[in-house]
């Protein structure tokens, strides 16, 4: 029997390294809800700069429970690309066979009960909100390149409490909470065990 495990949790909160490590581990189907941002393709560039990315609208989640559908089933999925430069999907798109586990991770992989519903295990990451915030802005300035004020600002105005409204009520729909605070595999650990 195919199994679906969320991963849930604030940004920066080691909910996409969680789940990579849950993968290299488990023969799994990866994804990121973060490959499921609304096209976009009808706004110009400098207006898709300025679009709420950190609202659960920003993403397509009925083409997400539809493809966690068909991977549960056995079907491979044509997982869409996202160009987080240009703020939009690409044409061609990834397929995803489906595995023993399929894991999902994201900002908001527990809002929909439409994709919570199909889930065997809902796992909120819940780390301190000082780390969270350190690895948020090193990804910011190494990984998006924005400026320090740029990413000062954009969590100020549009993370933080986009998380507050959308991502930490959700926590409360998880079978098991951990943290990433320490790295030492103990989170990593629980989610194994929850599965065995």
């Amino acid at each position: 029997m195919r199994r679906l495990v969320l991963i849930a949790g604030v940004s920066g909160s080691g909910k996409t390294t969680l789940a990579r490590h849950l993968a290299e581990t488990t023969p799994s189907a990866l994804l990121s809800i973060d490959d499921y941002y609304r096209g976009f393709h009808d706004v110009p560039l400098e207006q898709r700069r300025l679009l709420n990315f950190d609202s659960p609208d920003a993403i397509e989640h009925e083409l997400l429970a539809e493809h966690l559908q068909q991977l549960l089933e056995g079907q491979p999925i044509p997982r869409p690309v996202y160009d987080h430069a240009a703020f939009c999907r690409h044409s061609e798109t990834a397929e995803i066979a489906p595995a023993e586990v399929i894991v999902l991770e994201g900002l908001f992989a527990l809002a929909w009960p439409e994709v919570r519903d199909l889930a065997h295990l809902r796992v909120y990451v819940d780390t301190p909100e000082q780390v969270c915030f350190r690895r948020r802005m090193q990804r910011d300035l190494e990984v998006f390149h924005r400026t320090s004020e740029d990413a000062l600002l954009r969590y100020h105005t549009h993370v933080r409490p986009n998380q507050e409204r959308h991502v930490v009520p959700t926590r409360v729909h998880a079978n098991l909470i951990v943290s990433t605070g320490e790295e030492d595999g103990a989170a990593l650990l629980r989610i194994q065990e929850a599965l065995s």
